[in-house]
């Protein structure tokens, strides 16, 4: 992470094409092979990972527009909000079946649908996802 800047101001000086050098190239078909002296993928102060500055060219970069950017922030809101929600029932799920495996339903918290859920023995791990599209559907 760039020290000093919000998750905000990270995700405008990232293409939005970018997926992370584990790839071999980016969304939009770039090689990260090809680029990686001078990745292309970033603006602002990314001193950290010594990339040059001025930027490198790439044809295909694309910076978030500020709408873009305002749904990224409104979609972090609302994953955070939900985390909040997961936080709330994964202490009473793991109290209740510690040491066993277990699968069951419950109403979700979030739309009132049916939250199935599943409790790992082995780490202790909760897993679920609600019926409502889009709605609660994590792994631990």
């Amino acid at each position: 992470m760039a020290v000093g800047k919000t998750q905000t101001e990270r995700y405008a000086d990232v293409c939005i094409y970018f997926d992370g050098i584990h790839s071999v190239k980016c969304k939009a078909g770039i090689s990260y092979n090809e680029n990686l002296n001078a990745l292309p993928c970033f603006k602002g102060n990314w001193t950290y990972l010594k990339i040059p500055n001025p930027l490198p060219d790439c044809k295909k970069r694309h910076f978030p527009t500020e709408a873009e950017v305002k749904a990224f922030v409104d979609i972090e809101k609302e994953i955070n909000d939900k985390i909040k929600v997961i936080n709330k029932i994964l202490p009473r799920i793991k109290e209740e079946h510690y040491g066993e495996y277990w699968r069951g339903t419950e109403i979700c918290p979030v739309c009132g649908g049916i939250l199935h859920l599943i409790h790992k023995a082995i780490n202790g791990h909760v897993h679920g996802e609600c019926e409502t599209k889009d709605c609660l559907s994590w792994m631990e």
